[in-house]
């Protein structure tokens, strides 16, 4: 299968970066012959890395992959822009477009300040095909 990973990867956070490593690691204990595409803040010449500033980029990376997992972090929360919020709900909801499966995986949720952020981000929820809450606060949003 081929995966598409997008989170918080690549900003020098090495919480991130262990995050993409487990994710990468429970994978491929799961399907040996996994292909990565992993979201990167900046232009790269390596293929499998997907400019997360780029429409096209993440369409084509969408348009490949059998999957998109959202790996650990708390990405979908408001306490640092609610434009933060946004894009990762407007990636779900475009995977979805896409008819490819969502997973999130280890995701911490929350805090969402705001009746229509949180109003926003239930609504995205709904339409994720796998969810694992990395701790209870997260699980009960």
């Amino acid at each position: 299968m081929k995966y598409v990973l997008v989170g918080y990867y690549g900003f020098g956070n090495c919480g991130d970066s262990a995050s993409l490593y487990k994710v990468k690691k429970l994978i491929l204990s799961l399907d040996h012959n996994a292909q990565f595409k992993v979201f990167y803040p900046k232009k790269s010449s390596c293929k499998t890395f997907i400019n997360r500033w780029s429409f096209f980029d993440i369409i084509k990376s969408f348009l490949w992959s059998d999957k998109i997992v959202f790996g650990g972090g708390s990405i979908l929360q408001n306490t640092t822009s609610s434009l933060s919020l946004y894009y990762y709900l407007i990636l779900i909801l475009l995977g979805k477009l896409c008819k490819k499966k969502v997973v999130l995986l280890g995701q911490g949720i929350g805090p969402v300040a705001g009746t229509i952020d949180y109003a926003l981000m239930s609504f995205c929820l709904k339409f994720v095909d796998k969810l694992s809450a990395r701790d209870n606060y997260s699980f009960t949003i």
